[in-house]
């Protein structure tokens, strides 16, 4: 009897947690800026406005969008959205789509994902018609995962491994918490922990192509990604540093 009360305990803690961990994302709202040589080059906001039953799964709605400043339209326009549903219980994502309006791009994607059966379907996007293929199990895709390192504080060391997929490309996703870090964002210093990314690829890797600019570039072999999220609830995003050649791309928080 007692093995059975201590079971069912973990069970029911570990189900708390994990409802919290979803739930407490609810009403955020995010604003930050990009910047490319000191040049503020494009805002996103980052929110989880609703909760919603997708596919029969109680989900978490995660918007991302990303639009080019006044400034750097004159270089380059492009006005993004990502939606995101993340299953409740589980954090992983129930289904994706996207909106592209690039100079180069219009677009419109959507991915079903069915995590019991290990099944993905795609439509739009690259993809000319409907295509089902198989997935790894605990699949996510590149907003649930990094929502995933916010669902409790972290400690310098730890490791995650994902399986992410990329538009159908099936990819391995190494982070590392590599320190604990001073971090200056939206007119305030924040306690944060640095976490390291690496892609790495379980099928030949080839240049992306017919695609936003988010899916072609972030997931490579070569990407040097690192995030800075709060030591404290609800660990926000603070900072994101893009590795590129020959400068980086940052990305801070900013007041909304």
């Amino acid at each position: 009897m007692n093995l059975l009360r201590s079971l069912f305990f973990i069970f029911f803690a570990n189900s708390v947690v994990c409802l919290f961990a979803q739930e407490k994302f609810l009403g955020e709202r995010y604003a930050y800026k990009l910047t490319y040589l000191s040049i503020p080059a494009v805002n996103i906001y980052l929110s989880a406005p609703e909760m919603l039953t997708v596919n029969g799964k109680k989900a978490l709605h995660l918007l991302a969008i990303a639009r080019t400043t006044s400034l750097f339209s004159a270089f380059y326009t492009l006005e993004n959205r990502y939606h995101t549903y993340i299953d409740q219980e589980t954090g992983l994502p129930v289904k994706f789509n996207k909106t592209i309006h690039q100079r180069t791009l219009e677009q419109q994607g959507e991915i079903s994902y069915d995590q019991a059966n290990r099944q993905a379907v795609y439509n739009g996007g690259r993809f000319t018609s409907q295509v089902k293929m198989s997935m790894p199990e605990n699949t996510h895709n590149l907003f649930s995962m990094i929502y995933f390192l916010r669902r409790d504080k972290l400690e310098v060391g730890q490791k995650f491994s994902f399986n992410l997929d990329v538009e159908s490309e099936p990819w391995t996703a190494e982070t590392h918490v590599d320190a604990k870090e001073k971090v200056d964002a939206a007119d305030s210093t924040y306690d944060a922990y640095k976490v390291s990314f690496q892609f790495i690829p379980t099928k030949e890797e080839f240049k992306r192509k017919h695609t936003d600019i988010l899916t072609r570039r972030v997931a490579t072999s070569k990407t040097r990604l690192y995030f800075w999220i709060g030591a404290d609830p609800p660990f926000p995003f603070l900072k994101v540093e893009f590795e590129m050649s020959p400068f980086s791309a940052y990305t801070t928080m900013v007041k909304n």
